[in-house]
């Protein structure tokens, strides 16, 4: 019989693969992780889910200011609580603690903190904060595309009121000025 070294390490196998355990992101809650394409895809469903529920207040507020109010407020605090649980899984998924997000509250800080979440790849597998997601399904990258789509329309939008705006106040301008120079040159005679 062959006398063992007590002081030697064990011969314990260590489990070296990856875990190939997915889990099945949800749009509420604060636990677990997202990745990029659903983290904006959830922000731009929320959005719009968030201006079309702000319909009912408004209605409301026309019948009672107060009851509409007190909807509108509702409504808002719902979407903040919910809306904060987005980019808290996204930094999980970056192997990140959530409490990160308080970053958004610092100026300029900010632009680069949304800009990390927004491009940073995660982390493959499980982490401490769960496993990896599932992959995107159409729906989510349909409407993560929406981005691109929203940002030209709106800056479209943007354009084509306030183009013709400058304009008005560009002439209105110019007759302004006009006028006082006539007026100065009435004077010099």
């Amino acid at each position: 019989m062959t006398e063992q070294n007590h002081y030697e390490p064990g011969a314990a196998e260590l489990n070296t693969e990856q875990n190939d355990e997915l889990s099945t992101p949800s749009i509420f809650g604060y636990k677990g992780r997202i990745g990029r394409v659903r983290y904006i895809a959830y922000s731009v469903l929320g959005l719009f889910a968030f201006y079309f529920a702000m319909i009912i207040p408004a209605i409301f507020i026309a019948i009672s200011p107060a009851i509409g109010g007190l909807l509108m407020f509702v409504l808002l605090v719902a979407f903040v609580v919910l809306s904060f649980s987005w980019p808290i899984r996204r930094l999980h998924d970056l192997g990140h603690s959530g409490w990160l997000i308080l970053l958004q509250l610092i100026p300029f800080v900010n632009i680069v903190f949304v800009l990390y979440v927004l491009f940073a790849p995660g982390k493959k597998g499980t982490n401490q904060y769960g496993a990896e997601t599932i992959p995107n399904s159409t729906g989510v990258i349909i409407a993560a595309c929406f981005v691109p789509v929203i940002l030209i329309a709106f800056i479209g939008i943007l354009a084509a009121v306030s183009i013709p705006a400058y304009q008005g106040y560009i002439e209105k301008a110019e007759a302004a000025a006009l006028e006082i120079q006539q007026e100065q040159n009435s004077l010099d005679y």
